[in-house]
């Protein structure tokens, strides 16, 4: 499902991929806190996590830190599509890795390419 929305650039360096909704807008959307979205911009393509707020962001913005702005060189009010992504099968690796298992070259070769792609969180790279 792609929806879209008004972009509100927070002047804020948040150290990972995350954008903000509003927490009433995205829990009738069904788009839970750490939901991964994926966002373009002229072509230009990222993916962040999901975090909820009601002070910072009205129904039918987004709000982008630093980092994804700049990503997407987004400006304020440009229309931001957003898809709703599933979380990366990397994640599954680094859990078969944590519970003693050996991982293959592409599993680990798929890894290096979600961290490159900064396509996992802080705290899943740091399992």
């Amino acid at each position: 499902m792609k929806l879209q929305f008004r972009a509100k650039l927070l002047p804020v360096e948040q150290g990972q991929n995350e954008v903000v909704l509003n927490g009433e807008e995205a829990h009738e959307l069904n788009i839970e806190l750490m939901d991964r979205v994926k966002l373009s911009v002229d072509g230009r393509e990222a993916v962040a996590m999901v975090d909820h707020s009601i002070l910072f962001v009205k129904r039918g913005e987004i709000g982008l830190f630093d980092e994804i702005a700049k990503a997407l060189k987004a400006k304020n009010n440009d229309i931001i599509p957003l898809e709703v992504t599933t979380r990366p099968p990397s994640l599954d690796f680094i859990k078969k890795k944590l519970d003693g298992g050996v991982l293959t070259g592409e599993e680990i070769k798929q890894i290096i390419d979600d961290i490159m792609g900064q396509r996992l969180s802080d705290a899943e790279i740091s399992a």
